[in-house]
Formats: structure tokens, C-alpha cells, sequence
């Protein structure tokens, strides 16, 4: 503990941890319990649920919410791990190549 003073990056990580559960409840409300026209075809799912303009930006929201915890978040992994100063530098590099490499990682890249 460090005393109860508040500290930005903590609030980050709630905060971007709380939207972050928000957003799975829908995804799984939307996604296992959905409405398949075809049982397995998920593909039309995904396409139907994300034509909707609000759903399609929460998605994006949620990415972008997903990016800032990831990038706090790695970073106090690295300072939690204690790893050496000559380790440091390169853990922090990869963990945010990582996030950076993330709104290219799916279908959203088109759309947000």
C-alpha cells in the first residue's frame, strides 16, 4: 500500500478494467447466447451485431479501453517483477509492441 494517496495510474487501471467488464458481459450476452439464424455461423453474428453503428463503436471504445490497461498495465508488471536494469528496457519494449500491434490484429482495423 502506499499510504491511501491516490494514484492516477491505479485509477486508470480500474477504470479501463471496469469498461473492460462491461464490455465482456455484452460480448458474451451478444455472442453466446445470440441469436444464430444458422447454429455455428458466427460469422453472420459478428456482421449483423457489428453493422449497428453504437454497437460498432463500443467495440472500438472497448479496443481502445483494452490498449490503455494492457500499456498501464504492462508497465507495472515490469516494475512488480524487479527484473534487472539491463532487463528492464527490452521487457518494456516488447510488452508495448505488443499493445501497439493490437489495432491491427482484427476486422475492427477497417472500421474504427
Amino acid at each position: 500500500m502506499d499510504g491511501g494517496r491516490f494514484r492516477p495510474g491505479a485509477a486508470q487501471l480500474i477504470l479501463s478494467g471496469s469498461a473492460l467488464a462491461v464490455f465482456l458481459c455484452i460480448h458474451v450476452k451478444q455472442f453466446r447466447f445470440g441469436e444464430l439464424a444458422v447454429p455455428g455461423d458466427i460469422h453472420t453474428l459478428a456482421r449483423a451485431t457489428l453493422s449497428d453503428r453504437k454497437m460498432a463503436g463500443g467495440y472500438c471504445v472497448a479496443v481502445v479501453a483494452l490498449g490503455v490497461h494492457l500499456w498501464k498495465g504492462w508497465g507495472s508488471v515490469v516494475i512488480a517483477l524487479r527484473l534487472g536494469p539491463e532487463h528492464t528496457a527490452n521487457a518494456r519494449f516488447i510488452g508495448r509492441l505488443v499493445v501497439r500491434t493490437l489495432p491491427h490484429a482484427g476486422p475492427w482495423q477497417r472500421s474504427c
